[in-house]
């Protein structure tokens, strides 16, 4: 949780705090996680069959680091089926405030609205509960 409190950014958080996702939201939201983590599962087999049976290209990324990447991507979408199913799913860590809709289906494995993320300075790769700033709610600002 945040120690300091920032009187403006929570003043400008909740004026325009979003509403809560409506059960068709969350149905979309759900079929676009599965979807992605489909896709992660295919491309973390994908670089393990590559791991055993080809040697590396010159130039290519690493397989070592393709399966990094993969297992992250999907333990992130694991985590946030798990919140979903807990009833916390598009609920930011930090603030507790609904994270909009329009920016879940950018990212729907993000466990931070934009606002806290940038304030945490969060870059996108550095970790599971990292969310890019500049999320669509920023970007039609």
């Amino acid at each position: 949780m945040r120690e300091l409190l920032n009187p403006a950014m929570d003043a400008a958080r909740a004026s325009s705090s979003p509403m809560p996702l409506t059960p068709l939201e969350r149905l979309q939201l759900r079929d676009r996680l599965q979807e992605l983590w489909r896709e992660q599962v295919e491309t973390l087999s994908t670089a393990a069959v590559r791991a055993h049976t080809a040697s590396p290209e010159p130039g290519s990324e690493s397989v070592a680091r393709q399966l990094s990447t993969a297992r992250i991507k999907l333990t992130e979408l694991e985590a946030a089926m798990h919140r979903m199913d807990a009833r916390r799913f598009g609920l930011c860590e930090v603030c507790a405030g609904a994270i909009e809709f329009e920016d879940l289906l950018v990212r729907p494995q993000a466990r931070r609205c934009p606002t806290c993320a940038a304030e945490a300075n969060d870059l996108p790769n550095q970790g599971p509960s990292s969310d890019p700033p500049g999320m669509a709610s920023q970007e039609r600002s």
